[in-house]
């Protein structure tokens, strides 16, 4: 799960090319970045993934006209360094 959860994030993409997390939907369209996120961290819910979304005040112009035109998620080094990791070793595991 917990190898799953960025790359399902920051590339499942619902209507329109958007993210297909309403929650991420929102944070992104406001402006956020993707910070971090914690696997297992509700164990009350079947799929427990929390996600931190930082409000870069320096870069909040910036992050919603990227999202804005292109529907591209910003996110910390660490989050895209855990989605390209899971990708390639899903590409590898064919």
């Amino acid at each position: 799960m917990r190898a799953l959860a960025p790359n399902c994030l920051m590339n499942a993409k619902g209507k329109g090319s958007t993210p297909f997390d309403p929650i991420a939907q929102f944070h992104l369209g406001n402006s956020a970045l993707t910070h971090s996120l914690h696997a297992n961290a509700d164990t009350a819910q079947c799929v427990g993934t929390m996600v931190n979304y930082l409000y870069d005040l320096t870069r909040v112009a910036l992050n919603h006209e990227q999202f804005t035109k292109t529907h591209e998620m910003t996110a910390s080094t660490e989050t895209k360094f855990s989605a390209a990791s899971t990708s390639l070793s899903m590409l590898q595991e064919r």
